[in-house]
């Protein structure tokens, strides 16, 4: 990596509409395929999360001790789940996530690349050098403008 693993492919760009559509719209697919991919995790959690509440609840009020979730109780939640609603139950929910996610990955991978390069234009830096402070000011003003 540095500079030599840098350099053989960075060169300057202008961002116009075009560039700015493809890297919103590379945003949009990316960030929806993860979520899809991490959907049924997150039901399983949500869903453990719930019921262990409720238990971890009943448990205290009744004077016992409240443990750990290890992954047999994750793969029970999973079986519970699938048994109860069948495969779609661990995508409940998938269309809002897939909704929310394009807007917000189609918003930040173009806005953070527009910040990028406008960040570089003040400061003078070239493209063979890519500050990671810049990187990361780009970074943060896309997420606290979405």
């Amino acid at each position: 990596f540095g500079p030599l693993g840098r350099s053989p492919v960075a060169r300057a760009r202008k961002l116009d509409s075009l560039q700015f559509v493809l890297l919103a719209l590379s945003g949009a697919v990316s960030t929806s395929a993860v979520r899809v991919v991490l959907q049924p995790l997150d039901v399983v959690k949500t869903s453990e999360q719930l019921t262990r509440g409720v238990q971890n609840a009943t448990d205290q009020v009744a004077g016992k001790q409240v443990g750990d979730a290890g992954i047999a109780k994750f793969l029970d939640a999973v079986n519970n789940l699938v048994t109860a609603g069948g495969p779609a139950a661990l995508y409940k929910g998938t269309d809002a996530t897939l909704a929310l996610c394009s807007v917000v990955g189609f918003t930040s991978f173009g806005l953070n690349e527009f910040f990028r390069r406008t960040f570089e234009g003040f400061v003078g830096s070239a493209a063979e050098q890519t500050n990671p402070y810049i990187v990361l000011g780009a970074a943060l003003c896309a997420t606290l403008v979405i």
